[in-house]
């Protein structure tokens, strides 16, 4: 978990990081999709989508631009 997700709609925010972190660790490092992290967290890409870019700006993870799976845990947030 990351201290500072939650605000009022941060909760869902800290699912998809969780969610992020949790299948890099499953798979190799391999990042998930976007219709894969909709379908773990049960929310729909148009949000998944905007709680990634909110994570972008805070220097959560970071994300190749027109690339699939390319999503980056930055140090110092991945869990222990």
């Amino acid at each position: 978990m990351v201290r500072g997700l939650i605000t009022k709609s941060g909760n869902r925010r800290e699912l998809v990081y969780n969610f992020i972190v949790r299948y890099k660790a499953e798979n190799n490092g391999d990042s998930p999709t976007i219709r894969e992290i909709a379908q773990g967290v049960g929310i729909g890409s148009t949000s998944v989508h905007h709680h990634m870019n909110i994570l972008v700006g805070m220097k959560i993870i970071r994300r190749k631009p027109f690339r699939s799976r390319s999503i980056e845990v930055l140090s110092g947030y991945m869990e222990q």
